[in-house]
C-alpha cells in the first residue's frame, strides 16, 4: 500500500460518538471492576497461580524448594556469616 494513499485514508477518517459515550464506557468498566472484586475466587486463583509459578521457577533454577532457595541464600556460605554481620552493624 502506498504511504500517500494511507495518509489520505487516515485524514478522511471520522468518528461519530454519541454525547453519553464516555459515561457508557465508564459504567461498563465500573461493572467489570465490581464483578472482579466481589468474586474472591478470581483473586485466590490468581494468587495461587502466582505462588505455583514462583515455586516452579525456584525449583527449576536450584533443583529444590527450600527457604534458602526461595530467599536466594542457597549460595551463601555459613562460615562467613559472623564476618558479614559485623560489617552491617
Amino acid at each position: 500500500m502506498n504511504i500517500n494513499k494511507l495518509d489520505d485514508i487516515l485524514q478522511k477518517q471520522t468518528f461519530d460518538f454519541s454525547d453519553d459515550f464516555a459515561h457508557i464506557v465508564l459504567d461498563k468498566v465500573r461493572e467489570l471492576k465490581d464483578d472482579w472484586l466481589t468474586n474472591p475466587k478470581w483473586l485466590a486463583t490468581g494468587i495461587a497461580a502466582s505462588v505455583i509459578i514462583c515455586l516452579s521457577i525456584v525449583y527449576l533454577q536450584d533443583g529444590g524448594v527450600s527457604y534458602d532457595n526461595i530467599l536466594g541464600l542457597s549460595e551463601v556460605s555459613t562460615e562467613n556469616l559472623n564476618e558479614m554481620s559485623s560489617i552491617f552493624n
